[in-house]
């Protein structure tokens, strides 16, 4: 996430771990990690589902001044492999 001026406020990085029988995928491990850059930004919520082969994030930062929120933001990131073993 980046301010207006295009400086990077924070990162979030998803990671994954499948296992591909030829046939199937299936996620085993998943984590999603948050890098902040500007401190005024924190992590409000996070939450990593697996579900066949696919893993997802539904992340929400929160900015605050003074102890008071002034900005939200929500972020989804999600990663499939599919039964074929393609990633996307």
């Amino acid at each position: 996430y980046r301010d207006s001026n295009g400086d990077e406020q924070w990162r979030a990085i998803l990671y994954g771990t499948f296992v591909y029988d030829g046939t199937t995928s299936t996620c085993t491990q998943g984590s999603c990690d948050v890098i902040i850059t500007d401190t005024s930004w924190s992590v409000s919520s996070k939450n990593v589902v697996k579900s066949g082969g696919t893993v997802s994030c539904d992340l929400t930062m929160v900015k605050k001044f003074i102890g008071i929120t002034v900005l939200k933001e929500e972020l989804n990131m999600s990663m499939t492999c599919s039964p074929t073993g393609v990633f996307s």
